[in-house]
């Protein structure tokens, strides 16, 4: 499933237009990388959280000539999965 789904299925399951839909949800989408940006937690119950993690600077070393190589410190946008979504994709259930 892709962006161009998920706005075809909520214009169709709201009896919207594409154009409506589409509009919808990049605001959704929007608001939602304004907010991992700003270090903010986007917790969806049900389904997950998006939050962003700081990674110390470290040193990583290079597997072709075995040097030793630098790593700054970045910023790291992830996805934890709820409870709930691990208990449905690992189970027969139904959604």
């Amino acid at each position: 499933m892709n962006r161009s789904d998920v706005i075809e299925y909520v214009a169709q399951d709201n009896n919207i237009t594409k154009k409506r839909a589409e509009e919808i949800v990049i605001m959704i989408l929007d608001l939602m990388k304004e907010a991992v940006v700003n270090g903010e937690k986007v917790q969806i119950t049900g389904f997950g959280t998006f939050e962003v993690r700081e990674r110390q600077p470290r040193t990583g070393r290079n597997p072709r000539t075995n040097e030793e190589v630098k790593i700054e410190a970045y910023r790291k946008p992830i996805f934890r999965p709820s409870n709930r979504l691990k208990e449905i994709v690992n189970s027969s259930e139904d959604i």
